[in-house]
């Protein structure tokens, strides 16, 4: 849907763009080639990627061929990292060069996985400077994959009711950690829901704005930010380190997203770098609680509001989200209503969006 209505909006990581037509092409050639390789609907194929372009062309193409994204941290021990292999009977493990030596310490303690890598290089203005890893013959590529196999143009046949999109395990936090099972009409759901949750607003800002997403994509928040982000079809700029502040900044001037989600600790870091009040950004904390005196302090050195959202893997993610800011923002409760009713009259979404009144940085 994003490629179709919002072509000229994507993915941005590292000053690549990699707009959604493109993102929609590599993932249906990557579908493709894992089905190539022998794996058949519903097997579970295994990520150790950080939040990059790669994260979600692979999870796309999972789901284009049918097979079930078991998304994994690269923070996990090796013996938590195979109990959850071994667990999901994942089939296959794609990572990136820097993690090879934890994926192959992994891949020993399963039944046997075809390892797939990827370099972070292959998205950027260098493609060719890979690392000596990626060009060893030793692992498939995930470049080659995509470059030498055809669209895999007639997707899966999927019961989105019932197959799984995504094994997402659980922090673990009271034990070892569990895999929630959830479909791909849960994630779809999850994703019109977070969509509406601001009511008309989300409207205005259809294929128009930028969001800046520095949280894991491996995490039940990020994995599913993601695919509402997309639906929207927001330029996401990508944060592959979720503790580079200074990365952040950087982005944040070059870009000017709209929207930052994030953790508490980010908006933290962020406040306490004494940037003035030049970002004026609606920004989403989750996955942890926000404490007031930090929503403050984020509000008073940033000079952008802050709202805080609630979920858990086990619901696909986001179930809550405060607009109290929105709220505060229109100027009450009275008059946050009547915007929302004034922004359902026929065609006015429709001259807004056009108008762009909020720009596209790429």
């Amino acid at each position: 849907m994003a490629a179709e209505q919002y072509p000229d909006m994507g993915l941005i990581c590292g000053g690549y763009h990699l707009r959604y037509p493109e993102v929609k092409e590599q993932s249906e050639r990557l579908a493709g080639a894992l089905l190539n390789l022998g794996l058949v609907k519903g097997d579970r194929v295994a990520t150790m990627l950080p939040t990059s372009i790669q994260f979600v062309v692979v999870d796309y193409a999972l789901s284009i061929a049918g097979l079930v994204h078991v998304p994994v941290s690269f923070l996990d021990s090796v013996e938590m990292l195979a109990d959850k292999m071994n667990t999901s009977t994942s089939r296959a493990l794609i990572c990136t060069t820097g993690n090879i030596d934890k994926a192959n310490e992994t891949v020993n303690h399963t039944s046997g996985m075809q390892i797939i890598v990827t370099d972070m290089n292959d998205y950027s203005g260098n493609p060719l400077a890979a690392s000596a890893i990626a060009e060893s013959g030793e692992y498939l590529r995930m470049r080659d994959m995509i470059k030498n196999s055809d669209p895999l143009c007639t997707p899966s046949v999927i019961d989105v009711t019932c197959d799984m999109e995504t094994l997402l395990f659980t922090g673990g936090t009271t034990g070892v950690a569990k895999g929630c099972m959830l479909t791909h009409r849960n994630v779809y759901a999850n994703a019109l829901q977070n969509s509406y949750a601001v009511g008309q607003l989300e409207q205005t800002v259809k294929g128009a704005a930028s969001v800046l997403l520095g949280m894991p994509f491996f995490h039940s928040y990020g994995h599913m930010i993601m695919h509402s982000m997309t639906m929207l079809g927001f330029n996401q700029i990508l944060i592959p380190d979720p503790r580079d502040s200074a990365g952040m900044i950087d982005a944040i001037r070059e870009h000017r997203p709209v929207v930052q989600i994030g953790v508490p600790t980010q908006f933290m870091k962020l406040a306490s770098k004494n940037v003035g009040k030049e970002f004026n950004i609606l920004a989403i904390s989750g996955s942890a609680a926000l404490p007031p005196n930090l929503a403050q302090e984020y509000e008073d050195q940033c000079g952008g509001n802050i709202m805080e959202g609630y979920g858990l893997s086990e619901m696909t993610a986001v179930t809550h989200l405060n607009t109290t800011v929105l709220t505060r923002l229109a100027g009450g409760r009275g008059m946050y209503h009547m915007l929302n009713i004034m922004l359902r009259l026929p065609g006015l979404m429709k001259v807004i969006n056009k108008i762009r009144l909020i720009h596209k940085h790429y």
